[in-house]
């Protein structure tokens, strides 16, 4: 038998700015059969969907398993909601890697991001301040998730100084767009290092009991 020539030897990916290549290892993804754009994906540090299977946001089951010390069998849950699958999966698995043990959770627009956040709880979320399917963009999600006492962490090019200011009221954290890895992840940490909204009041955080609908 003749033996073939071996591969040749392929280079490491770069370890590049915010939204280009990364060499962070990349989860698994499969298409969801219904053929939807906008969707919930939830994956792991090990690249297998979360549960097993892929489920969009509105078939996840609202109750969290815990652990003893009350915190969720799957680790942090991280929602990451951006419009490119790209960056999403890029920021997703770098947020995997770097907070195991953690899931992340994608979301393509505004809709599915307020389901996500709403029916799976999420403990940070990050997105794109220019997420369609709202006329506010990722700045409603931004909004719902500082109502609820949720950590995040926004992405977006130049902003004006008011909006930076009511951000920084917000304690959400921003990171222009082309900035590096380690500063997206300085900004996140500084977000989860903040007391959650409901935690200065002393007081158990509320979640609503449906999702509220946000019409563009």
């Amino acid at each position: 038998m003749q033996r073939g020539r071996d591969p040749p030897a392929r280079l490491p990916a770069p370890r590049a700015r915010l939204g280009l290549a990364s060499g962070s290892p990349r989860p698994r993804m499969t298409v969801h059969p219904d053929g939807k754009e906008a969707r919930c994906v939830a994956y792991s540090a090990s690249g297998k969907l979360a549960g097993g299977a892929m489920r969009s946001a509105s078939g996840i089951r609202p109750g969290l398993s815990k652990n003893r010390d009350g915190s969720t069998k799957d680790g942090r849950r991280i929602l990451v909601a951006d419009d490119d699958a790209t960056r999403r999966r890029l920021i997703g698995a770098l947020l995997v890697e770097k907070y195991a043990p953690a899931v992340a959770l994608e979301a393509a627009c505004v809709p599915t991001a307020l389901e996500a956040l709403l029916v799976r709880h999420p403990d940070l979320v990050v997105a794109d301040l220019g997420l369609s399917g709202h006329s506010q963009g990722g700045f409603r999600l931004i909004l719902d998730a500082a109502s609820l006492g949720v950590p995040a962490v926004v992405t977006s090019g130049p902003i004006s100084r008011a909006l930076e200011e009511r951000l920084a009221q917000l304690g959400v954290g921003w990171v222009p767009k082309g900035s590096s890895e380690q500063t997206l992840l300085s900004a996140i940490d500084r977000a989860l290092e903040k007391p959650r909204g409901a935690e200065r009041g002393g007081e158990p955080r509320k979640v609503p009991s449906g999702p509220r609908m946000h019409t563009a």
